[in-house]
């Protein structure tokens, strides 16, 4: 909750905001899943089902976008401001604000199920388009941010939609025309790896690089923008994969106790599993 109060916002690690945004997301799907569910279930043409499961996913984009009216409209914040103690970066860093990077991502998985049960037919190397589609999109909301035209707000939603083109491209069903080589980038050992720490990546680069600069160990300039890069990912990765071993993988195991019928080999297996 310490998002919503200006003057607890800033307090703890940085990039915890938006796991508030994802607790507000975990409470509200299995409403929004059992609304869909209910209103469908009546609907004997498959089409209106789709349409009503794709409302959720609706809804969020809607409440999002209108969200971000609110914040530059309303109280009217810059889109590169948000990161004060002021009830506009409450605003723009709460689940109303960030409702619509859901979205995407919900429809994708409508579309999914859609595509493996052979009722959408997607148009010939329709995964090259979404890959080419997503990695313009993200180009162009780079380029907007980096020169302050737009800011981290509605530059968001462009990234959620990419990353949403690019899960779907790599994740659909069929050949995989278009995406193999992305895929095979992807399930090397190195990416694996990095995926498995990312969330304590996610935990710790915020006070590794604040500690570093306060220590004067950044540098200035562009050589020294390549130092930083080297010191960080060396730092953030060592303590990723200590917080990972000592602390996330043990915890992630309590999840799978072994049933009282369960032979003591299974029990050993279990716990021998990463």
């Amino acid at each position: 909750m310490q998002q919503y109060d200006p003057d607890t916002l800033l307090v703890g690690i940085g990039p915890a905001w938006s796991l508030a945004v994802e607790a507000v997301f975990y409470l509200l799907l299995p409403i929004l899943v059992i609304a869909a569910a209910r209103a469908a279930r009546g609907r004997r043409v498959r089409a209106e089902r789709v349409r009503i499961l794709l409302a959720p996913a609706l809804a969020l984009l809607a409440l999002g976008l209108a969200g971000k009216l609110v914040a530059g409209g309303v109280l009217g914040g810059a889109p590169d401001e948000g990161w004060q103690s002021d009830w506009y970066s409450v605003l723009v860093r709460s689940f109303l604000a960030q409702a619509d990077l859901f979205a995407f991502g919900m429809a994708a998985a409508v579309a999914h199920t859609e595509a493996v049960d052979g009722r959408l037919t997607l148009p010939r190397h329709w995964r090259a388009i979404a890959l080419v589609l997503s990695l313009t999109l993200l180009a162009a909301a780079a380029v907007t941010l980096g020169q302050g035209q737009l800011g981290w707000l509605p530059q968001n939603t462009v990234v959620a939609l990419a990353a949403a083109l690019l899960v779907a491209a790599i994740s659909f069903p069929g050949p995989a025309d278009g995406a193999l080589w992305l895929r095979r980038v992807l399930e090397t050992r190195a990416l694996v790896a990095v995926g498995i720490v990312s969330y304590s990546v996610f935990l710790w680069h915020e006070p590794v690089i604040r500690w570093l600069a306060e220590h004067g160990v950044m540098r200035a300039g562009a050589i020294g923008f390549v130092w930083n890069l080297v010191v960080t990912i060396v730092a953030v990765g060592i303590l990723s994969m200590l917080s990972y071993r000592f602390v996330e993988r043990p915890a992630l195991r309590r999840k799978h106790r072994p049933a009282a019928t369960d032979t003591p080999m299974a029990a050993a297996q279990l716990e021998a599993a990463p």
